[in-house]
C-alpha cells in the first residue's frame, strides 16, 4: 500500500527491581515496532476467523439452495432434483411441504425452459419474476416460497448492527433509567421510521383515550 511506518523509538525507563526478583520484564524490552505487529496480528487473526465464518455460513446456504437456479434446473436431473428438495422441505418444514414441493420441482423442471427465455444465466429473481407473470404461484406455491427465502436470507449482520446504533442514540445518559418495554417500543419506531411517519398519530390518541377512559357510558 505504499505506507511508510514510523515508529519513534522512546527513551526506555528504568524500574527498580526488589532484591528477590528475578525475571526480568519482556514487555519493558519490546520496540514500538514488535508491540505494533502483536496488536495488529490479534486484529487480523479476528478478522480472518470473522469472515471465514461468514463465508461459511454462505457457502451452507448456497449449497441447500443452488438446484433452484436455472442452469440447476436445467442440467441436474429429477431424482436429484427432488432429493435437494426433500432435504430443503425438512429443514424449512414450517414453509414448506415435502410432497408437494417435490412435485412442483419435477414438472418445473420441464416448464422454466419454456417460461425464461435465457434459461442458462437466468437467476433465481428471474425465476420469481416469471413465476408472477406467467400466473404460476398458485400452482407453484412452495417453489415460489423457497426462492422467497433464498433472496431475503441475511448474509450479514448489518441489520443488527444497526439496531444498536439506534439503541446508542435513544438510551443515552439522560435517558439510564429507561425500561426495556419503552425502549423496545421505541427501537422500534425509530428502526422502522418509514412506516411510521405514515401513521395517523390522532387514531392513535383517541384509541388510547378509549382504552383508558375510565368513565362508563350509559
Amino acid at each position: 500500500m505504499n505506507l511508510q511506518a514510523g515508529f519513534p523509538d522512546k527513551r526506555k525507563k528504568k524500574v527498580k527491581k526488589m532484591a528477590n526478583y528475578e525475571a526480568t520484564d519482556e514487555g519493558s524490552n519490546m520496540t514500538p515496532e514488535h508491540l505494533f505487529k502483536m496488536q495488529i496480528y490479534k486484529i487480523f487473526d479476528t478478522l480472518l476467523s470473522q469472515l471465514d465464518w461468514r463465508y461459511e455460513q454462505l457457502r451452507t446456504i448456497c449449497n441447500d439452495l443452488s438446484f433452484l437456479y436455472s442452469m440447476s434446473l436445467e442440467s441436474t436431473s429429477v431424482l436429484n432434483l427432488k432429493m435437494s428438495a426433500a432435504d430443503l422441505a425438512i429443514k424449512y418444514s414450517k414453509d414448506l411441504n415435502m410432497y408437494q414441493f417435490t412435485c412442483e420441482i419435477q414438472s418445473f423442471k420441464f416448464e422454466a425452459s419454456t417460461i425464461i427465455p435465457n434459461i442458462k444465466t437466468a437467476t433465481p429473481l428471474d425465476i420469481l419474476q416469471a413465476l408472477h407473470d406467467f400466473g404460476l404461484i398458485e400452482s407453484c406455491p412452495n417453489i415460489n416460497i423457497a426462492i422467497r427465502i433464498f433472496l431475503t436470507l441475511p448474509v450479514t449482520t448489518a441489520s443488527c448492527e444497526r439496531s444498536f446504533s439506534k439503541l446508542k442514540l435513544i438510551k443515552n445518559y439522560l435517558r439510564s433509567t429507561i425500561g426495556q418495554e419503552r425502549l423496545t417500543n421505541l427501537s422500534i419506531i425509530s428502526i422502522e421510521y418509514n412506516i411510521v411517519k405514515d401513521i395517523n398519530y390522532d387514531d392513535v390518541i383517541n384509541e388510547f383515550a378509549q382504552m383508558k377512559a375510565r368513565k362508563v357510558q350509559f
